[in-house]
């Protein structure tokens, strides 16, 4: 990076703090990100990188005792709403927790959840390519995933030969 590009692109992101909202250009999930906004929500180029940028910065991945997989989106206010909402509309899965009353503070939890495991699964692959602190825990939770996956259908093929052998046998 130039000294030159450096400078322009602190300017440019001055400004849109700034003056940002009067022309709907709100802040990212990100530090440094902005995102515009339209009649029908966030307008999101790529939702896999968006999506790696808020799982960066307010997301989590995760692994249950019982070994259930789960990664999260969390955002507070109306802001954070918008981001949760428009990123469920453009991966269309997932479970929206939205108005959730924090105690004790006068802000609203938002939650995009991911419990399914092959819906785990496909969307960390997905955001793989963009992710960079989280993405060695991603990619542990696809070989996780992958593995427990494969032993459930071998299990599973396994126990219906024996059923299909006691029926015809």
């Amino acid at each position: 990076i130039t000294l030159l590009s450096f400078i322009i692109s602190v300017i440019l992101s001055k400004l849109l703090s700034m003056y940002g909202e009067e022309y709907d250009i709100i802040n990212g999930p990100k530090k440094g990100t902005f995102v515009k906004m339209s009649d029908s929500g966030i307008i999101i180029k790529n939702p896999w990188s968006y999506a790696a940028d808020f799982l960066e910065s307010d997301g989590f991945i995760s692994i249950s005792e019982r070994g259930d997989a789960l990664v999260g989106f969390v955002s507070l206010g109306m802001r954070g709403k918008a981001h949760c909402e428009q990123l469920y509309k453009s991966i269309d899965c997932g479970y929206l927790q939205l108005n959730q009353k924090l105690p004790k503070q006068n802000l609203h939890q938002h939650r995009l959840l991911f419990k399914n495991q092959e819906e785990v699964k496909m969307i960390l692959q997905k955001m793989l390519p963009y992710l960079s602190d989280k993405k060695e825990k991603a990619e542990q939770t696809i070989h996780y995933l992958t593995s427990n996956i494969e032993t459930l259908k071998r299990t599973s093929s396994y126990q219906n030969n024996e059923q299909e052998g006691s029926i015809h046998g």
